[in-house]
């Protein structure tokens, strides 16, 4: 099966704000509660959920890592002064990360 090269297509706020009342009005029409949908996120937020479905994909998605390729990272980082919410991002060295790399 031949790879097809794929368009990179920008994400607009207004879609994406527009999606989510969507599917708030949609979860509030079925009775649910933001707690409710809160716990249901946070329990498929895990590295293992829908491990094995991405597993068996992974072969046709560039850069994609089966969990057998996975590893782990701890690390303790020290915020400048002043800084109250840091973020960290593990990238290869030398190419800017939000640059999909083969």
């Amino acid at each position: 099966m031949a790879r097809q090269s794929s368009t990179v297509r920008p994400l607009t706020v207004a879609k994406s704000v527009d999606a989510s009342a969507d599917l708030l009005q949609s979860a509030a029409n079925r009775g649910d509660t933001l707690p409710n949908l809160l716990a249901d996120a946070e329990s498929r937020a895990t590295p293992n959920y829908d491990a094995d479905f991405y597993d068996e994909i992974s072969w046709l998605v560039p850069g994609l890592a089966s969990s057998a390729e996975r590893g782990s990272l701890a690390l303790n980082v020290t915020l400048p002064e002043g800084a109250l919410h840091g973020k960290a991002v593990l990238s290869q060295v030398g190419h800017d990360f939000q640059v999909r790399i083969d």
